[in-house]
């Protein structure tokens, strides 16, 4: 519309009470027969209104729009989507995907506990026929559509570089978190970027003259006084000190896990403690609590990254990520789960189905918890 004709709209739905009721707004958008019209819809599903009413319309209806229809059948790889940050909660609107919780909820549903013994041949199976689904699918779920592996490098001057490996270290620390809920995760990261605040984050240890003032000016007020505040989003503003220090030193920790990759000398542990390796002492924090299985998450995704030619193969055993449910078919103890489980996973599994099959394709426990799920 001309600016003239917004005004009138406008003056209409304000002295007359004219406006679209859900039903004519689902009607409209299940005949949307253009990109524009079909991306405004998905917008209004997020902050229209009267979302909540057609949503529920459009759960029920959606088999009568061609684009809907597609929209369910390609999820995550439609074109559609790819302007979202939100595409999780988009499709769970929808009714397309599993409705995902607060945190409320989660922390409250019972956790569903898998048999201890598995059939580790139909696993194997499973994923070599949809590897490359299984791998889609998660990388859709976890990682915001703006990430690009191809900068996780060693090049840690590079404010892209910085930036992607900032985000990795975030969904690290979400393993210490105690549940998953990658759509908040998603959502959290992707509020960062458009406040500017991500590259922010990811550039403060570049600075000659660090200020740590510029992160209650820059990081916490905005946070706490715009519209991202949320109860949910609360545990972010917990791990405020483990974002910071990751900030701080974010060169120095690109460094040393690059380095863990070419040197057999430096294990998991000695990476996670740098005062503890002998080899390169530096006087930085720990994280080996900030970051706990999420550190595995982080090696495992560099092996991953670079389809595992690594000069340290000795660093597969640490790929394993051990949440609860792998570390109960592995015969670990389920209430306590620490880093240093992965090898014992590695070796469990390689008994199960081989040396020659353990990785998985350099995607560990990626396969297994597909499997499981």
């Amino acid at each position: 519309y001309s600016e003239e004709g917004i005004y009138f709209v406008i003056f209409c739905r304000c002295v007359n009470g004219f406006s679209a009721d859900a039903i004519k707004l689902s009607d409209w958008a299940i005949k949307a027969d253009t990109e524009e019209k079909q991306i405004a819809v998905l917008s209004y599903i997020l902050n229209g209104k009267l979302n909540t009413e057609l949503k529920i319309s459009l759960k029920k209806n959606y088999q009568k729009s061609f684009w809907l229809k597609q929209l369910k059948e390609e999820k995550y790889s439609s074109p559609l989507l790819s302007t979202f940050y939100d595409q999780d909660e988009i499709l769970s609107c929808l009714g397309f995907t599993k409705e995902r919780f607060d945190y409320e909820e989660l922390e409250e549903e019972p956790f569903f506990e898998p048999q201890r013994k598995i059939d580790w041949q139909a696993l194997l199976k499973h994923w070599k026929n949809n590897k490359e689904n299984i791998i889609d699918r998660y990388e859709n779920r976890i990682y915001p559509s703006f990430f690009n592996k191809r900068m996780i490098t060693d090049d840690y001057e590079n404010k892209e570089v910085r930036k992607n490996w900032m985000i990795l270290f975030i969904l690290g620390m979400t393993h210490t978190f105690g549940f998953d809920n990658f759509n908040s995760y998603k959502n959290f990261i992707g509020i960062l970027e458009r406040k500017n605040l991500l590259s922010f984050i990811a550039n403060y240890g570049l600075e000659e003259n660090k200020k740590p003032e510029k992160w209650i000016e820059d990081y916490i007020d905005q946070f706490i006084e715009s519209e991202v505040y949320d109860e949910k989003f609360r545990i972010w503003m917990n791990s405020f000190s483990g974002i910071y220090k990751i900030s701080k030193h974010l060169s120095t920790y690109i460094q040393r896990f690059s380095a863990g990759l070419k040197s057999s000398k430096r294990p998991l542990f000695k990476i996670l403690k740098p005062k503890t390796d002998y080899e390169v002492i530096e006087d930085i924090p720990p994280i080996n609590r900030t970051l706990n299985m999420g550190a595995n998450f982080i090696i495992r995704e560099l092996v991953r990254f670079n389809n595992g030619e690594v000069e340290n193969t000795a660093i597969y055993e640490e790929c394993f990520v051990p949440k609860r449910q792998i570390r109960r078919i592995c015969n670990l103890d389920i209430e306590k789960g620490s880093f240093n489980d992965s090898k014992h996973i590695y070796n469990f599994v390689a008994k199960e189905i081989g040396e020659e099959n353990v990785t998985f394709d350099f995607c560990f426990d990626i396969a297994i918890s597909d499997y499981l799920n």
